[in-house]
């Protein structure tokens, strides 16, 4: 850990912010590195976690059972952007679970524009058509419904439909 510290104090400059700590450990490929992030991602503040989830999840291609676990029980957290980039992380790895995840996801219509981007990165995102189309017909001409948020999701829809 001094080593990482020392790091993140070289690059940055200080580190007492622990989320500086976590942007220095992305880009750090070992194995005290990932179990660091690992263990941030069950942190008590939701800030951390998101951003250890995110670091595990979408910065580093390091995968193995303990980092597909941690980004399983994260899909699961109350905290919304921790949850969907737990769902990006496991859809980055192919995990087979992530399509009944994401299935929950879409069906609590309680989601920010990040699952669109894992949609459509996801092999065979095209799968999500009808709820997608379903979500976007329920939602528009709806005023508590944010114009930027909408025009993502016909976005995704429009990208999905020519995979």
């Amino acid at each position: 850990i001094t080593f990482i510290k020392l790091t993140c104090k070289l690059y940055l400059g200080y580190f007492d912010d622990i989320l500086l700590i976590i942007i220095c450990l992305m880009g750090i490929k070992n194995e005290i590195a990932v179990k660091m992030l690992i263990k941030l991602a069950q942190d008590k503040s939701p800030k951390v976690r998101d951003w250890a989830t995110f670091g595990l999840g979408s910065q580093m291609k390091t995968d193995n059972d303990e980092i597909r676990n941690i980004l399983y029980k994260n899909s699961f957290s109350k905290d919304n952007q921790t949850r969907q980039e737990a769902i990006k992380g496991l859809a980055n790895r192919k995990d087979e679970r992530v399509k009944d995840i994401i299935l929950k996801e879409l069906n609590s219509q309680n989601f920010s524009s990040l699952i669109f981007d894992t949609l459509m990165n996801l092999e065979n995102g095209d799968f999500f058509l009808p709820q997608l189309e379903n979500i976007y017909n329920s939602c528009r001409g709806k005023e508590d419904i944010s114009e930027d948020w909408l025009e993502d999701l016909k976005n995704c829809i429009e990208v999905l439909k020519t995979n």
